[in-house]
């Protein structure tokens, strides 16, 4: 009897179990809806049965999104990634439940560079998840020519070029290439060919200043002696021996490396005159 009057009670009460289950799962849904369309969980303008059911089990405390938190600690229980803790990322959203966003990355929109050279391109710090990276394209590398610019993207400027030859190629210039001198373009410089003289003044078998002739309009050294028959000499330019010694060649056909005559003249340049004769 008492097994009968306790199946009486349990069906009588029934229905007030049933109800508050009702009232436990409806109501939040209604505070919810009521709040102004509250329950569009992803965002795209409709409130489906999806976001339904998402907001029925946030406003009875369920971990929707299964993180680990409930709603009362997780900012957004409607994504995994958020939670109090998880790691910030670099895409407008608080993931770590701080009330802060994005504060791990707050160089974004600062200016940055991209790649060397002709190749360098200028853009912001944009976020790529976990990083950043500059919004900026890197250029296309090209054939490197006589600018000032490293065209080719390799880190040095005005490398790697054909040569060029001087428009001279006579005497000391011969095979001597034209010089990359930036923006201002090819030029020949003389200042490194070697045994180049814009005047010629050595005396070395060489075309130094580059006309065609060898050893041309030079300048002339007197002999070291100058007495008597002697004056005026000049030495004899010799070509790769260089500057001759001078002798009889120089000092004209009155000379005498040792005086005979009796004619007045001072022949062997010794500064006297005829002081062999009797």
């Amino acid at each position: 009897m008492t097994f009968v009057m306790k199946l009486i009670s349990l069906s009588r009460a029934l229905p007030q179990v049933l109800l508050a289950i009702s009232l436990l799962l409806v109501i939040p849904s209604a505070k919810i809806l009521a709040a102004g369309g509250g329950c569009d969980v992803n965002d795209d303008g409709n409130v489906n049965s999806g976001d339904l059911i998402i907001c029925h089990r946030q406003a009875l405390g369920f971990d929707t999104d299964g993180d680990g938190y409930t709603p009362d600690v997780d900012c957004n229980d409607s994504r995994a990634d958020v939670y109090p803790g998880a790691t910030e990322i670099c895409d407008g959203v608080d993931n770590d439940c701080d009330g802060q966003v994005d504060e791990d990355f707050q160089n974004v929109g600062q200016q940055c560079i991209v790649g060397i050279g002709a190749c360098s391109a200028l853009g912001y710090l944009v976020c790529a998840g976990s990083w950043l990276e500059c919004s900026a394209m890197e250029g296309t590398p090209t054939a490197e020519i006589c600018d000032g610019i490293d065209n080719d993207c390799d880190g040095i400027t005005d490398n790697n070029l054909t040569p060029v030859l001087c428009a001279e190629q006579s005497g000391v210039c011969a095979g001597s290439t034209e010089t990359c001198l930036g923006i201002s373009g090819y030029a020949c410089d003389t200042r490194i060919i070697p045994d180049y003289e814009f005047y010629e003044i050595s005396c070395d078998g060489k075309d130094n200043d580059c006309d065609g002739v060898i050893d041309d309009n030079l300048v002339v050294p007197p002999c070291p002696n100058q007495a008597g028959v002697c004056a005026g000499s000049t030495r004899i330019c010799g070509g790769i021996s260089g500057w001759l010694l001078c002798d009889g060649n120089n000092y004209g056909p009155d000379y005498e490396a040792v005086e005979t005559s009796c004619d007045g003249l001072d022949n062997d340049c010794d500064g006297q005159a005829d002081e062999n004769c009797p």
